[in-house]
C-alpha cells in the first residue's frame, strides 16, 4: 500500500461510539456514588456492621464495573488502534462486566425487598415480598447464565446468537425495577394518616420513590429497546454500561 494512501477504517460511532458515550456517562454517575458512599459513612456512624458491609461491597464491585468499562474502551479503541480486524473479538472484560452488574443489581433489588418486608410488617406483604424475591433472583439467575455462556464466545457475531436470553435479561430487570417501585409507593401510600402535614411528607416520598424508580427502569427499558431495534449495534451497552451505576443510586434512595 501506498504511504500515502489513507487508512479507511469502519464508521463505530453506533458500536464503541456507544459504548464510548455509556462509559463516560457511567464515570459521570461512579462520581456520583463516591460522594454518596463518603456521605453515608460521614453521617451513619450508628448503622449496624451489615449495612456498613452491604455499602462497602456494592461499592467495591460498581468500581471494579467501571474499572473493567475503562479497559474495555481502551482496549478497543486505545490498544488496537488502527487494528479494524479487533474490533469484532470480545475481549474479556466487556463479558466480566455482567457479573460485577448482577452483583450490584442482586444487593440493590434485594435490600428493597428486604425493606419491604420490614415496612409491611411481616404477613401482611407476603405476597409482594414473594413476587420481588423471585423477581431479583430471577435476574441474577439470568445475568450468571449470560455471563457463563457469554465467556464461550470470542466475537460479537457469536455474542449475537445471545440475544434472545439478553432480552430475557432487560426484561426481567425492567419487571423487577417496576415491581419494586410499586411496591414501595403501595407502602407508603398505606401509611398515611389523617394528619395534613405526615401526608404531605409521604407523598413527597412518594414522588421520590416513582422519580428514582422510573430513571432505573427506564435505563433497564432503553437497553431492552435497543438491542431489539438495533441488533446489529452496540447502543444497548451503553445503556447498560449506566444501568450498574442506576442501581446503586437506587439503592441510596433507601436512606
Amino acid at each position: 500500500m501506498d504511504a500515502t494512501t489513507p487508512t479507511v477504517l469502519p464508521a463505530i460511532h453506533d458500536t464503541f461510539g456507544a459504548v464510548f458515550i455509556g462509559v463516560l456517562v457511567a464515570g459521570a454517575l461512579w462520581g456520583v456514588t463516591c460522594m454518596q458512599t463518603y456521605e453515608y459513612f460521614e453521617h451513619n456512624t450508628s448503622d449496624r456492621w451489615i449495612l456498613k458491609s452491604l455499602v462497602t461491597i456494592v461499592f467495591v464491585s460498581d468500581t471494579f464495573h467501571q474499572a473493567l468499562m475503562s479497559h474495555t474502551i481502551y482496549t478497543y479503541l486505545v490498544t488496537n488502534y488502527f487494528d479494524p480486524t479487533y474490533l469484532i473479538k470480545v475481549v474479556w472484560s466487556l463479558v466480566a462486566e455482567l457479573l460485577a452488574s448482577g452483583v450490584v443489581s442482586l444487593i440493590a433489588q434485594g435490600f428493597f425487598a428486604w425493606r419491604v418486608w420490614i415496612l409491611s410488617r411481616g404477613r401482611k406483604g407476603m405476597a409482594v415480598v414473594t413476587l420481588l424475591v423471585c423477581l431479583v433472583l430471577g435476574n441474577f439467575t439470568v445475568t450468571i447464565v449470560y455471563f457463563v455462556r457469554a465467556l464461550n464466545t470470542s466475537t460479537f457475531i457469536e455474542l449475537r446468537n445471545l440475544s434472545t436470553l439478553s432480552r430475557a435479561l432487560n426484561t426481567i430487570g425492567v419487571v423487577a425495577d417496576v415491581a419494586i417501585t410499586m411496591a414501595m409507593i403501595w407502602l407508603l401510600h398505606s401509611m398515611k394518616t389523617g394528619f395534613h402535614r405526615s401526608n404531605q411528607i409521604i407523598s413527597r416520598l412518594i414522588l421520590f420513590s416513582l422519580s428514582t424508580g422510573l430513571l432505573t427502569t427506564l435505563c433497564a427499558l432503553m437497553c431492552l429497546i435497543s438491542i431489539s431495534v438495533w441488533p446489529n449495534t452496540l447502543i444497548f451497552i451503553g445503556f447498560y454500561a449506566c444501568l450498574s451505576r442506576r442501581k446503586y443510586l437506587y439503592l441510596f434512595s433507601a436512606y
